[in-house]
Parts: structure tokens; C-alpha cells; sequence
């Protein structure tokens, strides 16, 4: 009796940990899901329309055209951090479906959308 007592007890309170803790896992999984979306080929968009250069993230590399110019990575679910060469930038990224996807900065407290891809 008192084994399952204590085994009740404990899963208690890992559950408690859980959801204590749920909007961490949350972005966890957010974070997963964003680095599995953002993998493939894309195109930025420029006046409405692809541009010919293939940007290619994968496995935390940006490649352009097949040669890798720089490096990507996740700091939290919308937060990516993206260096090419000697520039660094940070982004705020939204996927609004598969087909797209839209990179804003903060700007005093407001978004302002910086670049657009195509897949």
C-alpha cells in the first residue's frame, strides 16, 4: 500500500512539473517544428516575384545556389538568427502555410517585415 502511495505521489507530482512547465515544452515543440519547416529550397521574393537564387537551409547551413554561405539557428519558436558572411541578423519568422514563409524584425516595438520566401 504504501509503494503505491509513493508511486502515486511521484507521478503526481511529475505531472505538476509538466504543467507547471507546459508553455516551455510548447516552445520546445515549436522550435522542433519550425526547424523542420524552414529546411528545403527557397527563393526570396522581391515586388511579388521569385528571384532566381535557391537558398537552401539545411542542417543549419543557408547555401546559395549549392555553395554555403553561412549559418541559421533557432533561439526560440518565431526567434532566428541567421549570419552570412560578415552580417549576423536576427528575425522574427512566420510560416503562413507551407509555400511561404516571412521574416520581420523589431523595429521600436513593431514588426516590419524584411524579407519573403518562396519555396
Amino acid at each position: 500500500m504504501l509503494k503505491r502511495l509513493v508511486i502515486l505521489g511521484l507521478l503526481v507530482a511529475a505531472g505538476l512539473a509538466l504543467y507547471s512547465n507546459r508553455h516551455r515544452i510548447s516552445d520546445l515543440a515549436g522550435v522542433q517544428s519550425n526547424k523542420v519547416r524552414i529546411q528545403g529550397n527557397w527563393h526570396e521574393v522581391r515586388s511579388g516575384f521569385k528571384e532566381d537564387d535557391i537558398y537552401t537551409f539545411d542542417d543549419d547551413t543557408v547555401s546559395l545556389n549549392g555553395d554555403p554561405v553561412g549559418v541559421y539557428k533557432f533561439n526560440s519558436y518565431r526567434e532566428l538568427e541567421v549570419s552570412i558572411e560578415d552580417s549576423t541578423g536576427v528575425y522574427l519568422v512566420e510560416f503562413p502555410d507551407y509555400e511561404n514563409m516571412v521574416w520581420y524584425q523589431d523595429v521600436k516595438g513593431e514588426e516590419k517585415e524584411r524579407r519573403r520566401w518562396r519555396r
